[in-house]
């Protein structure tokens, strides 16, 4: 397949397309990559080629997403993958580990999920690592517009600060929403709030995360989920979208009627940070997660927020174990995986990362 670049970007469109709208298409991008034709010139040359209005507008989406791939600098080459459905959302995993000993020593990254579709852009756990690493992959902080922290443990919560600053550049201007656990907002008998007022105060909307709570960023409904935790207000999260649902656990241990939150989901995202046999009170192990899915029934797993013995025994393990249990797909995460939510759910990992 021919690399995408920032001045060459690759165009992905559905098939069938008709031979006239391909036409359409290169005229598209060859208008879009003129950096001295007026906009009005533009617009006039999308809309004298193609009579149906169907096609109108999908060539537009797609202008759309060209001039957004060329002007904006983006550097990550998924970013220039141009996908005229623009419904697709990405889920990049920045981070797969979790607890004090794999943050301490980065066995694996705690830099925590980058959600990425239509109207979306945010970041889920913001551990350690979180701004460099998304820095590093070409994801500008900048263009958050929202950031979500299950509760209030180090691993989880690090970089949200700095990540405010970007999003509401460099705190400039009231942007985007901040979605926490009561105990990161305020705190609670045990820990302090882990997000100053300072940087509360400059997001546009700051919503106290509980279960049961909803709320949207762009088009994304998103409700709070209920975990089990050594912080007990930790939460999860649920994401609807067109395609259907997919949701993220936290840490949690198993307990009654947690599978009711993720009923009916596509993609379930467990953090597991025990391998099977190695119980961990308010966190999951293999053990757990299978009775969850079990539950829960999703189309497809994965497991992340990997501790310490999990990593020893081999997450991938775990995974196969999971699924020849369940008989439901299951995925150990590795740092920079890209899972793509859309009319399928396809993954992209570097073969060389451990798993």
């Amino acid at each position: 397949m021919q690399e995408a670049t920032k001045t060459n970007p690759i165009v992905v469109f559905p098939e069938p397309v008709a031979s006239a709208t391909l036409t359409a298409l290169s005229i598209v991008k060859s208008v879009a990559l003129s950096k001295t034709t007026s906009a009005t010139t533009r617009i006039n040359m999308l809309m004298s080629s193609p009579s149906n209005k169907a096609t109108v507008h999908l060539l537009t989406n797609c202008l759309i997403k060209l001039f957004k791939v060329v002007f904006s600098g983006q550097s990550r080459n998924h970013a220039n993958l141009i996908d005229v459905h623009m419904a697709k959302l990405d889920l990049i995993f920045l981070g797969t580990g979790g607890g004090r000993f794999v943050t301490m020593t980065q066995r694996r990254r705690t830099a925590g999920i980058r959600i990425m579709g239509e109207g979306l852009n945010l970041h889920l756990d913001p551990g350690p690592g979180a701004l460099v690493h998304s820095i590093n992959e070409g994801l500008d902080p900048q263009r958050l517009n929202a950031v979500l922290v299950s509760h209030s443990h180090p691993d989880h919560y690090t970089d949200a600060e700095v990540l405010i600053e970007a999003m509401t550049h460099g705190m400039t201007r009231k942007h985007g929403v901040l979605a926490a656990a009561k105990s990161v907002l305020v705190g609670n008998d045990l820990v302090e709030a882990s997000i100053s007022k300072y940087h509360q105060q400059v997001v546009e909307q700051r919503i106290e995360a509980t279960p049961d709570v909803r709320f949207k960023v762009g088009n994304t409904e998103i409700s709070v989920t209920k975990a089990g935790h050594t912080d007990p207000d930790a939460v999860g999260f649920r994401f609807e979208t067109e395609f259907g649902a997919f949701a993220y656990t936290s840490d949690s241990e198993y307990f009654e009627d947690i599978a009711k939150y993720y009923q009916h989901v596509r993609l379930l995202i467990l953090c597991v940070m025990r391998p099977s046999g190695k119980p961990w009170k308010g966190h999951m192990t293999t053990d757990d997660a299978i009775r969850v899915i079990e539950e829960a029934r999703p189309e497809w797993a994965i497991l992340t927020h990997l501790g310490m013995n999990m990593i020893f025994q081999g997450p991938a393990k775990q995974a196969e174990l999971v699924k020849e249990r369940t008989g439901v797909p299951t995925v150990a995460a590795v740092d920079g995986m890209v899972v793509s939510f859309g009319e399928t759910v396809d993954f992209k990992m570097d073969k060389g990362k451990a798993q």
